[in-house]
This record gives C-alpha cells, structure tokens and sequence, in this order.
C-alpha cells in the first residue's frame, strides 16, 4: 500500500489519521463543524493471537475493519492507529447523524463475530466542538475512557 493507507486493513495509517483529524480540528475556529472522534480496541487481542495465530489475529482486524468501512458514513474516517486499535471521524453535518453512525458501529462491532466467534471491541467518543482543546489532549480523553472501560470489562 502506501504512506497513507494500512498493508493489512486498507484504512488510513495512524499518522494520516492523526494529520486528517489535526486539519479538521485546526478548520473548526474557520467553519464550525463538530466531529465525533472515537477510538475502539479488541479486548484481549495480545491473548488471541498467543494462543491462535498472528495470521487469525490479522483476519479478525481485516473484518472489523472492513465492517466499519461499511457502517461509516461518505465523509467519515476509519483509521488503523495501532496494532489492535481503530480510530473515527464522524463529521457532524448533524449531530443525530453522526451520534446514530456511532450507535451502529458499537451494535455491530461490541461483540463482533468472526470464525464463529464472538469479539468483543471496546469504543470510547468524545465531541470535538468549537474549542481550543489540541489534539492530544482529545486523545489522552479518549485513552482514559477506554482504559476505565477494561477496568469495568474485567
């Protein structure tokens, strides 16, 4: 693939996410459109691939990726941001929609099936407005509530 698309999913790259998600936020004092930024992981992958196969591992991101791409919206970004976590960017032309974009992918991917098998992907949203919170700091929001969220999973 490229610089800006992952080998294996086909999804944008982390650092072409992070610089796609940095140019929206930059925009927002110009044309106020809020984003609906999230984060999701797959729940004991590290475990998953020990005990399988990094091949099986790979297959599982493949098709959580590829069920995303098709919930996601025309518009909206899908990211690979790390070995077994995914990114969004759910512009909000209308807040409901995105909000509703949200709500199919965590009912279709929270307990993703593949092979047979149930998955389970942890989510965590939050909204990007009209302030003048960076991007790291968005992101660091988002880590801390998906970290609460394996602490209450476990």
């Amino acid at each position: 693939m490229s610089e800006w698309s992952d080998g294996l999913t086909g999804l944008d790259t982390a650092p072409f996410f992070r610089e796609h998600i940095t140019s929206l936020v930059s925009r927002r004092s110009a044309q106020f459109q809020p984003i609906l930024y999230g984060v999701s992981e797959v729940v004991g992958f590290q475990k998953l691939v020990d005990e399988r196969s990094l091949s099986f591992g790979d297959a599982l991101l493949v098709s959580i990726s590829h069920q995303a791409q098709l919930l996601v919206r025309s518009g909206d970004r899908v990211g690979r941001l790390g070995r077994d976590h995914f990114g969004y960017a759910l512009l909000a032309a209308s807040q409901v929609e995105a909000s509703a974009c949200e709500e199919r992918l965590r009912a279709s991917l929270t307990h993703h099936v593949f092979d047979s098998e149930e998955f389970e992907l942890l989510f965590a949203f939050t909204w990007i407005g009209d302030s003048a919170r960076k991007l790291a700091e968005i992101e660091y929001d988002v880590d801390v509530a998906l970290s609460l969220q394996h602490i209450t999973s476990d």
